[in-house]
């Protein structure tokens, strides 16, 4: 052990899942685990040991859950302190006290600290994702105190969206008509309506903006095209969703059916490549995605004119009832006049 430099090794997961997570949701809690090992400080009189974590701009911090060595749980402001994250440094510091007097029998094993981060409304979506890293702070000097820093350990967190493009005509192109007013929910598939916060309204040149509430924000359900028809999702995890359009534009039928969406990002959450997204979608709300949204944006169109009730609604029958009494009274007039 003596000699080696300290190094730290950074996972983390979506909370309560225990597993390792690349994607989320804006709005989900992320557990972060820093795991080191404690040094062999016998040559030294004091040592140094801080944990320093900088936090994206995209995480909020929540707290730090549990510093262990070992299986031993160590005790704030006696065995560690730490210093939270603020808006002009977003980096969370878990300094060990008295390490050497404490750790030093202990030197060999492993010491983790485990804090829990919640993913917000600033979190980049797509492209190289929200990255935070982790270093250790130590004493490299026995003679002048000094302290060096090991390589940091990156982790990062992706959140994802797509486009829905609403349209009316023969031929999906840039210079087919565009519709505002049409009202959409989005869910995750067999799930209840998701709550979004809109971020811009849109306009006849740019898209409306929806990203997903975090917890205690005020949402809507209700996503609302603009005058250029297209409107983002943002803030998603990998999974599929289900896209139904409740209110048509004025003078168009609506949706016959939902539409399947399915995220699928592709990252190795470490590298500084921008992660690759795929789209898929089902105009019949299947489970086989067979069409591809290209750049991410969802084709959707919309008919002019009124739809009739469906085959076994309600209208159909009045209809039914309606046409038979129709025709029982025309035969019934008919023979009256020949009777006459």
């Amino acid at each position: 052990i003596k000699g080696d430099l300290p190094t730290v090794d950074k996972k983390v997961q979506v909370d309560g899942t225990g597993k390792d997570a690349t994607d989320a949701k804006i709005g989900d809690t992320l557990t972060f685990t820093l795991t080191s090992t404690i040094p062999d400080m016998s040559a030294y009189s004091t040592y140094t040991f801080n944990f320093k974590d900088t936090l994206s701009k995209g995480l909020t911090f929540g707290q730090v859950t549990s510093v262990k060595v070992g299986d031993t749980t160590l005790t704030k402001d006696t065995d560690y302190t730490v210093t939270t994250p603020t808006v002009s440094d977003n980096t969370l510091t878990v300094a060990m006290k008295d390490f050497k007097a404490k750790q030093q029998a202990n030197a060999g094993k492993k010491i983790t600290v485990t804090y829990t981060a919640t993913l917000n409304e600033k979190a980049v979506v797509g492209g190289v994702g929200n990255t935070n890293s982790a270093t250790i702070q130590y004493s490299n000097n026995p003679s002048s105190g000094g302290t060096g820093e090991s390589e940091p350990s990156k982790v990062r967190v992706f959140t994802y969206g797509f486009t829905v493009d609403k349209y009316t005509g023969d031929k999906y192109d840039d210079d087919a008509t565009r519709l505002a007013g049409a009202e959409f929910t989005l869910a995750p598939k067999n799930g209840t309506a998701m709550s979004f916060v809109q971020v811009d309204a849109g306009s006849a040149t740019a898209n409306a903006v929806y990203r997903v509430a975090k917890a205690g924000e005020t949402g809507t359900t209700t996503i609302t095209t603009p005058a250029n028809g297209k409107v983002d999702f943002q803030g998603l995890k990998n999974g599929e969703y289900t896209l139904t359009e409740t209110k048509a534009p004025a003078g168009y039928n609506k949706l016959a059916s939902a539409i399947g969406v399915k995220v699928d990002g592709q990252n190795n959450g470490t590298d500084t490549t921008h992660a690759t997204v795929v789209i898929k979608y089902d105009n019949n709300n299947g489970s086989v995605y067979d069409q591809t949204a290209s750049n991410g944006v969802i084709p959707v169109q919309n008919k002019p004119g009124v739809v009739l009730p469906g085959t076994g609604g309600m209208g159909t029958i009045a209809f039914t009832v309606i046409g038979v009494l129709v025709i029982a009274l025309g035969v019934a007039w008919t023979l009256k006049r020949k009777n006459a």
